[in-house]
């Protein structure tokens, strides 16, 4: 039996000494020196010998007798307890220090060899390359390696609490002000290295499933397995010849066809993650710029769906008033004068491509309303619509929204919650509003005016191309008033107008059913201007539609109490199905009262201000366009007025106790809000519902989109694959191994192997699959590891905790 020295002797050696090749010293000098003698003729020998006792080591380690066993085991049990992080370095080398032995495990445990380098240069420790621990059973080797698998799963976890969570940050990213940019290009950084340390960690775990496959006995793989760790990143492996040469190997694989598939399974799987880990790291790691959901209530409004929103408007006594401007906010011509004067006044100096606004703001109890307004213009290549197109919200929704709003900002700064901080916030409900079309004709007026035409909206279309605006407006056909009564009224009206000693401006309005229906309109209006300047006596026959549109009402935190519309006003509403408004001539005359303490009518100055009834010379461009500044002011006359219906309806129910905190939205994340009023069902039955719906304009993190439920699926996926292979390294004690993790260590393992005939005509480059299909091992022969290709034999299993040089 070998003592403990000599078995040490023969496992860790790897010097020759004469001892052992040559077995004992011989006391005799002659036959000494012909033993040196015959060592130096054959040079050979002394490899050949050193090989066959690794050899016999190994075999004698499998094929001791029962008593020899005991003894021979025990000590190889006792050297493998030193397998720790301390013993990761060659136990029998004096040459490191126990601190450098740590070092240079760890950090080649997480694969960052380079900083053990540079480390030993600055403590100027003697670097050489040492054997390898190949396969380790260490449990600090295992703790080494789930701590460095954790570390970015632990950042994936952050990141999806954070999307889950919708978390909203505010305005500003944390940090010094103003540096936005500054921060989301960090972040961006951040997220490149979170992408690298995923892509280690994959490479790592499928190193050691495809490593520990090569290294057991009876085991091997085909020979394209073996790149598959460092292809992952790349979209091409799933067309790589090394990829389809394990696919192949896989139909004719002598071991069990599902060990060979979990493994490709394995390798697409990782292949996946690693072409998508880092995208979706950079998606959600970098807070969106947008507007999220932050509260809301619904609220009820006095009064039926049919009473708010009529289909019908008709005279009323409590307008009775309002025969004079200015009696009372609510009446239908109020706000007159800001029309008048910041959209009509722009009329006479349109010329050429001049433009007049598009939107103006009148005023309610409560709130401003933008009334928007596109017109259309004779030979302007800007305004190329058929008609003149209005809509304003109606005042009722306007001020219930503002004054809401202004309960949402007190609620929210005496949160705790982050909603206080934002760049803008919009709070907002869906609601009808109406919205006016008008179309005009200009008829020169003769001495006997029996003749009225009026614009069939319906048959309006746009003739499309560049051509001016004139040549789109088309009017396939007119109406002609042959009527009893209808005819001759207009034509008193005109005669009665032109009697006077000093004609003015006049309206007449038109409800006549049958007039209605023929030019597919809701009211009509024959408008008289006599002669001024350079525009002879005129009557304009306009054509209106008016409806109540589905649209979306906001008030902005930076114009605040103003209340707009995102609703489109250049197609206009014609050939829809949306519900028409018939305002009856008795309603309509409240429109043009007559201005108090004058005795001018709100129509005749307005018709100064644009130009239509002016003493002063005006340009042929402007004589083009009357229609459509005609137009536009009645458009805008008619939808103010529809907008002001119901003023001071006001909202249904009470206020519930934490009306505040209701407004908000819930925990203070992107959500929506609660019921922040108590309505009885009774008080339901007469009101109409709305939702208000509050957005805050910041940074968050958020599920929304379909970009980011892709991100967090990919990020969830990798992280419970990872950890699903934490858990069973630590509780089944499998092995691990950090070798050959990189390109130029399976380089140099190659060329530390015998030539294989499988590779042959390979060395300046691989053409088929064939050659990634052959089967390949890793044998032990002595401290010696080698690839071989097949089935071949000569060689022994790689041992655990064992160093290979």
């Amino acid at each position: 039996m070998a003592t403990p020295t000599q078995s040490s002797e023969l496992t860790i050696d790897t010097t020759r000494d004469d001892s052992v090749v040559n077995g004992p010293q011989s006391s005799n000098p002659t036959e000494t020196a012909g033993n040196m003698q015959e060592a130096e003729d054959k040079t050979g020998l002394t490899d050949s010998i050193q090989n066959t006792l690794h050899g016999m080591d190994s075999q004698r380690h499998d094929s001791l007798s029962d008593k020899d066993s005991q003894e021979e085991k025990s000590h190889f049990t006792a050297n493998s307890r030193h397998t720790d992080l301390e013993s990761l370095a060659d136990t029998g080398s004096s040459s490191q220090s126990r601190g450098q032995r740590y070092t240079s495990a760890v950090f080649e445990s997480i694969g960052l060899a380079i900083v053990y380098n540079i480390i030993a240069k600055i403590c100027k420790w003697q670097i050489k390359e040492e054997k390898k621990l190949v396969i380790g059973t260490s449990w600090k080797h295992r703790l080494v390696r789930c701590i460095f698998y954790l570390v970015p799963v632990f950042a994936c976890i952050v990141l999806l609490a954070f999307n889950l969570g919708n978390y909203y940050i505010g305005g500003e990213l944390s940090g010094a002000e103003g540096e936005d940019p500054q921060k989301l290009a960090a972040l961006q950084f951040a997220a490149k290295l979170h992408e690298l340390l995923m892509i280690a960690s994959l490479v790592s775990i499928l190193v050691t499933i495809i490593r520990l496959e090569l290294t057991v006995k009876d085991g091997g793989l085909p020979f394209g397995a073996i790149f598959s760790p460092q292809q992952i990143q790349s979209i091409d492996i799933l067309w790589s010849p090394e990829f389809w040469g394990t696919i192949k190997y896989s139909k004719k694989a002598e071991k069990p066809r599902r060990k060979v598939n979990s493994i490709i399974f394995c390798i697409i799987i990782f292949a996946l993650l690693g072409l998508s880990v880092g995208p979706s790291s950079a998606i959600l790691m970098r807070p969106r710029l947008q507007d999220w959901r932050a509260g809301g209530t619904p609220f009820w409004i006095r009064g039926t769906e049919s009473l708010l929103f009529p289909s019908v408007i008709s005279d009323s006594e409590n307008l009775t008033g309002c025969i004079t401007a200015g009696y009372h906010a609510s009446c239908p011509s109020e706000a007159w004068e800001t029309i008048n004067q910041n959209l009509v006044s722009f009329w006479p100096r349109m010329l050429n491509d001049a433009m007049v606004p598009e939107t103006v703001r009148v005023e309610s109890l409560q709130s401003t309303r933008d009334l928007r307004s596109s017109t259309r213009s004779n030979n302007n290549t800007i305004f190329r619509n058929a008609y003149t197109v209005a809509t304003v919200p109606v005042s009722f929704i306007a001020d219930t929204l503002t004054e809401l709003a202004k309960g949402w900002y007190l609620a929210s700064l005496n949160s705790t919650s982050h909603l206080k901080f934002f760049l803008d916030v919009t709070h907002s409900v869906n609601a009808p509003q109406p919205m006016v079309v008008a179309r005009c004709t200009r008829i020169p007026v003769a001495s006997n005016q029996t003749t009225i035409a009026f614009p069939v909206l319906g048959s309006i279309s746009l003739a499309g191309g560049t051509q001016p605006d004139a040549a789109l407006g088309v009017l396939n056909r007119n109406v002609s008033d042959t009527s009893n009564g209808l005819a001759h009224n207009v034509t008193n009206f005109i005669q009665q107008a032109l009697a006077s000693p000093a004609p003015k401006p006049n309206l007449y309005w038109i409800d006549d059913p049958k007039l209605l229906q023929a030019a597919d309109a809701t009211l009509a209006i024959a408008a008289f201007i006599p002669a001024a300047g350079s525009i002879s006596d005129s009557l304009y026959c306009c054509s209106m539609d008016s409806r109540f549109i589905n649209a979306t009402v906001y008030t902005l935190r930076t114009a605040i109490k103003v209340a707009q519309s995102t609703e489109y006003t250049g197609a206009g509403t014609i050939g829809t199905n949306l519900p028409k408004v018939y305002p009856s001539a008795a309603w309509s005359k409240y429109l043009n009262p007559i201005i108090s303490g004058t005795n001018a009518s709100i129509f005749e100055t307005m018709a100064a201000t644009a130009g239509l009834w002016s003493n002063e010379s005006l340009p042929q461009e402007f004589l083009e366009n009357t229609e459509p500044a005609l137009e536009q002011m009645l458009a805008a006359l008619l939808a103010n007025g529809i907008g002001r219906l119901n003023y001071n309806f006001s909202l249904a129910g009470n206020q519930a106790n934490d009306f505040g905190r209701q407004l908000l939205s819930k925990n203070g994340g992107i959500d929506f809000g609660g019921n922040a009023f108590v309505v009885t069902a009774a008080e339901q039955a007469q009101a109409t519902k709305f939702q208000l719906e509050a957005t805050v304009n910041g940074y968050a993190y958020a599920t929304d989109g379909a970009t980011q439920k892709a991100a967090i699926t990919v990020l969830f996926l990798y992280s419970s694959t990872v950890i699903a292979y934490v858990i069973y390294l630590l509780c089944t004690k499998s092995p691990t191994t950090p070798s050959w993790g990189k390109p130029a260590e399976i380089a140099a393992l190659a060329v530390n192997s015998d030539r294989a005939d499988e590779l042959r005509n390979t060395g300046a480059g691989i053409s088929t699959v064939s050659v990634f299909e052959n089967k390949v091992s890793i044998i032990a022969q002595g401290n010696h590891l080698q690839m071989v290709f097949g089935n071949e034999d000569g060689g022994g299993i790689v041992q655990r905790d064992r160093r290979y040089g």
